[in-house]
């Protein structure tokens, strides 16, 4: 038995109907994440609302692709979550664009703007190789630096080593304090630039196989 599961946490593939958990989690842990507070920044009283919906569809994004949702449970609690994406692109099918677009039209024209104009800048930061992207990894407050998000983010570097098609794991942060920590685990800087008022670093942890 893991030390993991001595203590009661497990890393859990989520599923539909841990939809609404997932989100909750990475809505308290994103509530004050720069790049949210950036795309969102004119929702004002409605501000949560948006940011649920926003993540909302970054989840279903995943359960919808059958693209990696993890989770950290601690017995029956939902601890920490990391949303990422396969190698490969897969094209947003009919149902998840539908989604997108009841998102969009709740947080409006110029929030849709800045989030898709990140897209395309952190787009630039990605090599030109398969590689898994990890979109969002959060713990739920009060349980921070109990080493869930290093839980999931080893977990997510052993699915990229065991798939001979990926060629490492890609992400981007809009924290300076996150980019020596992601260069502790193996990231390197691929590029960087300002989007709007914040500034953004692509970073790729390479297989050595």
């Amino acid at each position: 038995m893991s030390q993991e599961q001595k203590s009661g946490r497990a890393i859990v593939r989520l599923s539909r109907a841990d939809k609404s958990d997932a989100v909750e989690v990475l809505a308290l842990a994103f509530h004050k994440y720069p790049l949210m507070r950036y795309v969102l920044k004119e929702a004002g009283a409605a501000y949560d609302e948006h940011l649920r919906a926003l993540i909302g569809f970054f989840v279903e994004s995943r359960l919808t692709r059958y693209w990696p949702l993890l989770g950290v449970k601690e017995g029956a609690m939902l601890a920490a979550v990391a949303a990422a994406n396969s190698p490969g692109k897969k094209p947003r099918p009919k149902e998840l664009q539908e989604v997108y677009e009841r998102m969009t039209r709740l947080i409006g024209p110029e929030a849709t703007e800045r989030l898709e104009e990140f897209e395309r800048i952190t787009d630039r930061f990605v090599p030109d190789t398969p590689y898994y992207y990890l979109g969002m990894i959060g713990v739920r407050p009060g349980l921070q630096r109990g080493g869930l998000a290093r839980m999931l983010l080893e977990h997510l570097h052993a699915m990229s080593e065991a798939d001979p098609v990926s060629t490492g794991v890609c992400l981007s942060t809009e924290l300076p304090s996150n980019v020596p920590l992601y260069e502790h685990f193996g990231y390197r800087i691929l590029g960087d630039a300002d989007v709007g008022q914040i500034h953004t670093w692509g970073m790729f942890r390479k297989e050595h196989r």
